[in-house]
């Protein structure tokens, strides 16, 4: 009945997972089922059980426990080897006063002190004359420590068995997780391919639709073209005979100009398109240096009376009127380069910024390795924010560039992206470039 109710309590406490050691265990087992038993005597005896193969036994615990009649290492001596014929080295060792062992044993008046292995006092134990006593306690010790074992074998078992439910469940979790991810990509490919389609529509029409409009441009530049023609020909024909060889001479320059523009220049001079840059400066809510850039295309009449204006405007000031042979398209053209340079600037700031983030890793690679046994994580993360060589990780988008354009000019802030005199150099590369003749 005892051995049951034992085996009982060791299996609840493994269940529950109540991790105990053995002294815990043994006082529980005292106390619930030995509880008439003395075990004021046992506590060196657990103390044993971790030094079963070190000599950790000194021989006053011969005399302690009643084994012999005095400690002097004489009587100590004849105990182990005469009557219980024990091997020094194996069952015991022989120690000098100061602790070391004693190899010369002859000759001197040193203290002999003799260290006893926890078996050979077991055996000194049932030898002696309280034999059938220590005889109980050690069966007792031992019956408990068996349970002991019981115990912590079913303890594993329930914590291995625990943790494979666990890994089990782990397992069921990771295979639900898979699934939802497989499904999450399908749902992803197919909207994908959604949107692609929407895109490669709307880019057909769009290119459609720019089609259209480029031919209406032309169009309309060739009625005004043709218009102008009319206009020419009419004041040609009252022109007086003695104008003639002033007509050669501006066919001659007509095709002089057509060898080297893309349209045809008209006769008037104010009719002529010409070209006109105004730019204002002023500091914007913040405080920082702005210019607001225009550009002016028409007939020079109409662009020299708008270089005047901007003339008489406060912090305004005017480059040109220079003659171009189609402002439309110089600037359509101009938001063409614009949006191409400012993607190139926003491509090459955030490759600095990609080269810079490798050197900041470099960097607190080094820190740790420097300061790993002498500083904490938190300190050496501190340092490394505070560093004077750590580098800016922040990637700029095309947004983040303060030079706002459209057909007709551009605003520029000041800024450690580009400067004003890149994004001016634009319209004048531009201007030679529509100039150009497609021949």
């Amino acid at each position: 009945m005892l051995q049951q109710n034992i085996k009982e309590y060791i299996i609840t406490k493994s269940k529950l997972e109540i991790k105990m050691n053995l002294n815990e265990f043994f006082h529980d087992i005292h106390a619930l089922f030995y509880p008439d038993k003395d075990i004021s005597f046992m506590n060196y005896f657990l103390e044993l059980c971790d030094q079963s193969d070190k000599f950790y036994v000194h021989h006053d615990k011969l005399f302690e426990y009643g084994i012999i009649t005095t400690n002097q290492s004489i009587h100590v001596e004849r105990l182990l080897i005469k009557q219980l014929n024990l091997t020094e080295g194996e069952d015991f060792i022989l120690l000098t006063i100061n602790g070391e062992q004693d190899d010369n044993k002859h000759g001197g008046n040193n203290k002999k002190t003799y260290m006893l292995t926890p078996e050979t006092f077991k055996i000194a134990l049932i030898s002696s004359r309280n034999e059938k006593k220590y005889r109980v306690y050690y069966l007792l010790l031992e019956t408990i420590y068996k349970y002991y074992s019981d115990y912590q074998s079913m303890f594993d078992a329930n914590q291995l068995n625990k943790q494979a439910e666990e890994l089990k469940e782990n397992k069921k979790t990771i295979v639900e997780k898979d699934d939802n991810i497989k499904r999450l990509e399908n749902k992803i490919d197919e909207q994908n391919k959604i949107n692609n389609d929407k895109i490669n529509t709307l880019i057909n029409l769009a290119m459609e639709q720019g089609v259209m409009l480029k031919d209406t441009k032309e169009q309309n530049n060739e009625l005004l073209s043709e218009i102008q023609d009319v206009n020419n020909k009419l004041d040609e024909s009252n022109e007086k005979l003695e104008e003639t060889n002033d007509k050669l001479d501006e066919a001659i320059d007509y095709l002089k100009d057509k060898s080297e523009h893309s349209t045809l220049d008209p006769k008037d001079a104010n009719k002529k398109h010409h070209f006109l840059i105004t730019i204002q400066e002023f500091n914007n809510n913040t405080g920082n240096p702005n210019k607001k850039v225009k550009f002016i295309s028409g007939q020079f009449k109409y662009v020299e009376a708008n270089a005047k204006k901007a003339n008489d405007t406060k912090n305004t000031k005017t480059l040109g009127p220079f003659y171009n042979a189609n402002g439309i398209d110089l600037r359509n053209n101009a938001v063409n380069e614009f949006k191409s340079r400012i993607r190139l600037i926003k491509s090459n700031y955030n490759k600095v910024i990609n080269q810079n983030i490798n050197d900041n890793k470099k960097l607190k690679s080094q820190l740790l390795k420097q300061f790993k046994n002498s500083k904490s994580k938190d300190e050496i993360q501190e340092l490394y924010n505070n560093h004077p060589n750590k580098k800016d990780e922040r990637k700029i988008k095309v947004e983040d560039i303060p030079v706002k354009y459209s057909p007709t000019g551009f605003n520029y802030t000041q800024n450690k992206y580009v400067s004003y005199d890149e994004i001016f150099e634009i319209i004048l590369e531009v201007n030679e470039l529509t100039q150009t003749s497609p021949m």
